[in-house]
């Protein structure tokens, strides 16, 4: 005996199960158990989309309607979705819940931001540098355009000091109504958390781009600068991993969709011109979001003549000197469209899976419409396949400023809004498809064809058809299928390599 994997050979303690494959298995691939008993590979993609997935999640139940609401998902933590909004007293408020796998949130206490009753929005982003911590943007009506870190755990958050981003001129009549877009972080930044965000003054109709860092939870405001133009409201802003954001808007006087690049070099921004992505009147409201498979693609949702419209934009370039290229345009729903609201996509998938959420007119419901895109195809031609209703309305009163977000590893969207009818503050969750990760059961012991019987190596079993592992380690099975040595939730332990191709599947029950 020369070795410990002597002691254990292939199929040690007998626990070698047949079952049938659903879909074709590979030779040591890891695989989950089905509703129906048979073996499914692990992928990220293994369960069909739910749309909605469970039932409405109230946040709040006096919700200030008057602009306000935004929602995120939480990068470090799949589970955690956090909304800010407005309390009954207008104050901007921030509330963290946790999601379970039949779409119910759980709560936690509601923090108000600041004792201020704010007559515009407020809007936040978790920082993907830094788990724990987001930072969070108002309007003080006296003051300006403030921000402030929030350190969050579970379920609960707390707030720092606030820093002033832009100082509101109270000589001004242009500065008298200042109304916070979105903020986003520069995802090129690996060692200081940097976030842009955005406001517009109502009096000029001038749009601003700030940016800033943080250390602990004080603020360091950076420069900021401004875009004169003719612009409207509602702005939204998205960043990829270049650290080129780009920024929807619409021309106060054209009314066009269009769009502003812009980068962030140290703590000083700077924007490009405005784009044109359609000359056409547009409605209100442009959130451009990047594919997060594809940093080089982003989606913009509008409405022409009340018809929903969108397309895939392609970059050149980065930063303030990146172009855009207007792909094909897809209609997205052919009726009348309310409220248009971003794209969100599929960062599990490759194959450029996308939702598009709305509100239709005449009945004031919540869908989502189903599509993918063909980033080969130098049209980036959207094909839209459903329009799946999220949540009836009708009845309740029309949901005010409905927010959609989402794309979370674990395939989160959500509808963020509040009812007319009872003030409100509710979420409506849907899934994309997701992993079966959860129901891992083994490792195949040898490739099965579809509908065919084959043996799996179950837990307390010995699986001997692996590759380069790490004798004495922990091996994973990942969301996506594969083996390795990372542990990070929702990876799902099989047990200790022994030999470079033989993992002892301990039985961890």
């Amino acid at each position: 005996m020369s070795n410990l994997s002597d002691l254990l050979p292939s199929g040690g303690g007998q626990n070698i199960v047949d079952f049938v494959a659903d879909g074709s298995i590979s030779s040591g691939q890891a695989v989950a158990l089905t509703s129906a008993g048979k073996a499914k590979a692990i992928s990220a993609t293994a369960n069909a989309a739910q749309l909605p997935l469970g039932s409405i999640n109230e946040f709040d139940t006096n919700t200030n309607k008057y602009y306000g609401t935004d929602i995120q998902f939480d990068p470090h933590n799949s589970n955690r979705v956090g909304v800010a909004f407005k309390n009954g007293s207008s104050y901007p408020t921030f509330i963290l819940g946790t999601i379970s796998e039949a779409g119910v949130i759980t709560f936690g206490t509601a923090v108000v931001v600041d004792s201020v009753a704010s007559n515009t929005g407020v809007s936040f982003a978790f920082d993907p540098l830094n788990a724990d911590k987001i930072v969070i943007i108002y309007y003080y009506p006296t003051i300006g355009v403030r921000a402030k870190v929030g350190t969050l755990s579970g379920t609960s958050s707390s707030f720092g000091s606030a820093d002033t981003l832009y100082s509101r001129s109270t000589s001004s009549t242009d500065d008298k109504t200042i109304r916070p877009g979105r903020v986003a972080f520069d995802l090129s930044k690996t060692s200081t958390s940097t976030f842009g965000c955005i406001f517009y003054r109502q009096g000029d109709s001038s749009m601003g781009f700030h940016c800033g860092t943080y250390s602990g939870t004080s603020i360091s405001a950076g420069n900021k600068v401004n875009y004169s133009a003719n612009l409207s409201v509602n702005m939204g802003v998205d960043c990829n991993s270049d650290g080129t954001f780009v920024i929807g808007v619409r021309g106060a006087s054209n009314l066009y969709v269009q769009v502003i690049t812009a980068g962030i070099s140290g703590v000083t921004p700077s924007l490009s011109s405005v784009q044109t992505v359609k000359s056409a009147e547009g409605g209100d409201g442009y959130f451009v979001t990047f594919d997060p498979n594809n940093k080089l693609k982003c989606g913009i949702a509008y409405e022409i003549s009340s018809v929903g419209k969108c397309q895939i934009i392609t970059l050149s370039g980065t930063g303030s000197s990146a172009t855009i290229t207007a792909g094909t345009e897809a209609t997205y729903y052919n009726g009348n469209v309310s409220e248009s609201r971003r794209f969100v996509f599929d960062k599990n998938a490759s194959n450029g899976s996308l939702l598009v959420g709305y509100v239709e007119d005449s009945t004031t419901d919540l869908y989502v419409a189903v599509g993918t895109y063909d980033d080969s195809d130098t049209n980036n031609t959207i094909t839209f396949t459903a329009n799946t209703l999220m949540h009836d309305n009708s009845a309740a009163g029309f949901p005010q400023q409905p927010f959609f977000n989402g794309g979370t590893s674990s395939g989160y969207v959500g509808f963020v809004f509040v009812l007319d009818s009872d003030s409100d503050g509710q979420v409506q969750l849907g899934q994309f498809s997701s992993s079966n990760v959860a129901d891992f059961i083994g490792l195949a012991d040898a490739a099965i064809s579809n509908t065919a019987t084959g043996k799996i190596n179950v837990k307390g079993s010995i699986n001997s058809k692996q590759s380069s592992l790490t004798i004495g380690s922990d091996y994973y099975v990942q969301s996506d299928g594969s083996v390795s040595t990372t542990s990070t939730s929702p990876a799902v332990k099989i047990g200790q390599a022994v030999t470079a191709t033989t993992i002892n599947m301990m039985d961890l029950t």
